[in-house]
C-alpha cells in the first residue's frame, strides 16, 4: 500500500500473506435409523471437511474424541449409543501462507441419541357396518399415529405409464380395460423404516387418529385408501408398513325369487357403490368373481329401482341356478370388482344327472364393464391337470385372485362363497362362441342349457400337443436416467392373458393377492415378442416384481420365471 500527495509517494507496506478459504453453513443434525446424520453447505471449490465428535457432559459412557473426513455436504455416523448426547465441530483443514496446518472457525452441532422406536409391521384395516377399524401391536410405550393417503388416480393418457409393443402384431387393448386394472402405489407417506418430520407431513395426508393402545376407527371411505402408521419420538416419527385397503362391504340382503320362468333377485348395494357384477352357474356356486365357467351381466342400482329387481331368464329344466353377487366401484373411470362377495342357491335342483358342462370363458374388453362372454379360455385350454407355475401347487391346491379387489370381512345373511378347487374337469366349450352385446346396460351372457344338436352325450376331448407354447420373460431398467421399469416376452406359441404384479421389498410377489396390478397384456395366437415399459418416476425403490398368468391354472401353456434376484428393481 502506497500513499500518494501530489508527486510524492510514501514507501510502500505489505501485509502478511493470506489464504481465503469458504467456511462451513447451514450445519444440521439428524437422528436416523442407522445413527446420526450430519449435512452442510460449503461454498466453492472445497468439498472435504473435518467432522470431529466428542461426548456432550454430562455422559453416562466415556468415549474419546474421534475424527473423520467428509465430503459431498454428507456424514453419516453410525457407532453411536443410546441415551449419549454428542457434539459436532465440522471445518475445513487448509495450510496458511507459510504452510503451516490452519483450520476455519467451522460450525458446531449438539444432539442427543434418543431411543428410536420400532415401527409398526402388522397394520390391518377391516370395514364393517359403515366403519373402518385399524389394528396393530402397539410398541410400548410410544404413540402412533395412522395416517389416511388418498391412492393416485390413474393418467387421463395411460400410454405415459404403460407401452406395450409387439413384434408378432399389435395386442394392445387399450386403456385398463379389465376390472381391477392400473397402477397402485407402493407407499402411503415414505419408505417402511425411515424418519419423518410431523411438520413435513404432506396436506394430503390425512390423521386418521392416534392410539398407544393398537386401535383406531372412523367413517368408512369409499374406494381404496392408504394406511400408513407412524410411530411418533418427539417431533420426528419412524414409519411402519403402510397397508393399501378397499373400504367397501359386500352386498347385503341377497333374494332370490323363483318364478317359474324367470329368477328375480333383490339385494342392497353397500354404501358408495352403485352396481354390481352377477354371476350364475348351473353346477355349483361362483368361485369368484372372475369365475371363468360362469355367466355374469353388470346390474346398477338405478335397474333394480325401475324394474323391482333383477331379472334372469331361467327356464324349468330341472338344474339348479346358483347366483353369486360382488359390488362394482370405479377408480379413475376404471371398473374394479371387489372380491367379497355372496351367494344363494336360486333353485335347487330336480333331476340327479349333472348338467351339461360349461364353456370356459374370458374377459370381455369390447362388452359393457363387468360382463364375461361365454366361451374358449384364451390360450387354447387342453384338457388334463396343470400345476401352478410359480407355487407348482396341483389344481386342488392353494389359489390365488384374478381381481384388483381386496379381500373384505365375511358378509352375514347369505351363503358364503366356497373356495376355488381348481381346474374345471372338462374346460371345453362344446359349441360355437355366443356374441355379448357391447352396449346392452345388463348384458347377459349363457352358458349353453343342453347339448348342441347332432353332438354326442359328452365332449370329446383333444389331445394336448406334444410340446405346449412356453412363455419366458426379462426384466431390466432403462430409459433416460434408468427411470423406465422394461419387461421383455418372449412366446413360443399362443398363450393367454398375462399380468405385471408389483409390491414393496425385495420378495417378489408369488400371488395376485400379494402385490398391485401394473399392467396386462393380452392373449396372443403366435409365437412373438412384446414389451411393457413402466414408468419408474415418484417410484420408492426396491420393488419386487412378477409376470403371472391372469387364469390361476393356464392349460395349453406354460411361463417359465426367472430367479427371484433378477425380479427385484432397485
Amino acid at each position: 500500500m502506497t500513499a500518494l500527495c501530489g508527486e510524492r509517494r510514501s514507501t510502500p507496506v505489505e501485509t502478511a500473506p493470506l489464504v481465503f478459504t469458504r467456511d462451513i453453513t447451514d450445519l444440521r443434525a439428524e437422528r436416523t435409523a442407522a445413527g446420526i446424520r450430519l449435512d452442510w453447505s460449503l461454498g466453492g471449490a472445497l468439498a472435504a471437511v473435518t467432522v470431529e465428535r466428542t461426548v456432550a457432559p454430562p455422559a453416562a459412557v466415556s468415549q474419546p474424541p474421534r475424527r473423520a473426513r467428509g465430503t459431498g455436504g454428507l456424514f453419516h455416523d453410525t457407532d453411536v449409543v443410546v441415551g449419549v448426547t454428542y457434539r459436532y465441530h465440522v471445518f475445513v483443514e487448509y495450510q496458511d501462507a507459510r504452510g503451516h496446518p490452519a483450520r476455519t472457525p467451522g460450525a458446531e452441532v449438539t444432539l442427543e441419541v434418543a431411543a428410536r422406536p420400532r415401527p409398526v409391521h402388522d397394520l390391518t384395516a377391516a370395514t364393517a357396518a359403515g366403519r373402518t377399524t385399524l389394528r396393530w401391536t402397539p410398541p410400548p410405550g410410544w404413540e402412533v399415529r395412522i395416517y389416511a393417503t388418498p391412492v393416485p388416480q390413474p393418467p387421463a393418457v395411460p400410454a405415459a405409464i404403460t407401452h406395450v409393443t409387439s413384434t408378432a402384431h399389435a395386442t394392445s387393448t387399450g386403456p385398463w380395460p379389465y376390472p381391477g386394472s392400473g397402477p397402485l402405489p407402493m407407499i402411503g407417506i415414505g419408505p417402511e423404516g425411515c424418519d419423518v418430520s410431523l411438520a413435513a407431513i404432506p396436506d394430503s395426508s390425512r390423521l386418521v387418529g392416534l392410539s398407544r393402545s393398537g386401535q383406531v376407527s372412523e367413517v368408512a371411505q369409499v374406494g381404496e385408501v392408504i394406511y400408513t402408521p407412524l410411530t411418533v419420538h418427539g417431533g420426528t416419527a419412524v414409519v411402519g408398513r403402510a397397508v393399501c385397503h378397499l373400504a367397501i362391504e359386500p352386498v347385503r340382503d341377497l333374494r332370490a325369487d323363483d318364478r317359474g320362468d324367470s329368477i328375480v333377485l333383490s339385494f342392497q348395494l353397500p354404501p358408495g357403490v352403485t352396481e354390481a357384477r352377477v354371476l350364475w352357474r348351473r353346477d355349483q356356486p361362483p368361485t369368484g368373481p372372475d369365475d371363468p365357467y360362469a355367466a355374469s351381466a353388470k346390474v346398477t342400482n338405478t335397474s333394480l329401482e325401475i324394474k323391482g329387481g333383477w331379472h334372469l331368464a331361467a327356464p324349468r329344466d330341472g338344474w339348479a341356478y346358483h347366483v353369486a353377487c360382488y359390488p362394482v366401484y370405479r377408480s379413475g373411470g376404471v371398473a374394479r370388482v371387489v372380491a367379497a362377495g355372496v351367494s344363494v342357491l336360486a333353485r335347487p335342483a330336480t333331476r340327479p344327472d349333472p348338467p351339461p358342462m360349461p364353456a370356459a370363458s374370458g374377459s370381455s374388453p369390447g362388452g359393457s364393464a363387468g360382463v364375461v362372454s361365454a366361451g374358449v379360455v384364451s390360450g387354447r385350454p387342453v384338457v388334463g391337470t396343470v400345476a401352478d407355475p410359480i407355487t407348482m401347487q396341483p389344481p386342488g391346491g392353494p389359489t390365488q385372485p384374478r381381481t384388483g379387489g381386496y379381500p373384505l370381512p365375511a358378509a352375514t345373511g347369505a351363503v358364503p362363497l366356497p373356495a376355488a378347487t381348481g381346474t374345471y374337469p372338462q374346460p371345453l366349450a362344446t359349441g360355437p362362441l355366443r356374441p355379448v352385446p357391447e352396449h346392452a346396460s345388463e348384458a347377459q351372457t349363457n352358458p349353453p342349457s343342453g347339448p348342441t344338436a347332432g353332438s354326442s352325450t359328452g365332449p370329446t376331448p383333444p389331445q394336448a400337443p406334444a410340446v405346449q407354447p412356453t412363455v419366458t420373460y426379462t426384466v431390466s431398467r432403462s430409459g433416460w436416467r434408468r427411470r423406465t421399469l422394461r419387461v421383455q416376452v418372449h412366446t413360443t406359441g399362443p398363450a393367454g392373458d398375462l399380468i405385471l404384479f408389483a409390491r414393496p421389498g425385495t420378495v417378489p410377489p408369488r400371488a395376485a393377492a400379494e402385490a398391485h396390478e401394473l399392467s396386462r397384456l393380452a392373449a396372443v395366437d403366435q409365437a412373438g415378442t412384446r414389451t411393457i415399459d413402466v414408468t419408474l418416476d415418484g417410484a420408492q425403490l426396491p420393488w419386487g416384481v412378477r409376470l403371472l398368468p391372469a387364469l390361476v391354472h393356464p392349460t395349453g401353456w406354460t411361463i417359465t420365471q426367472p430367479p427371484d434376484d433378477a425380479l427385484v428393481i432397485r
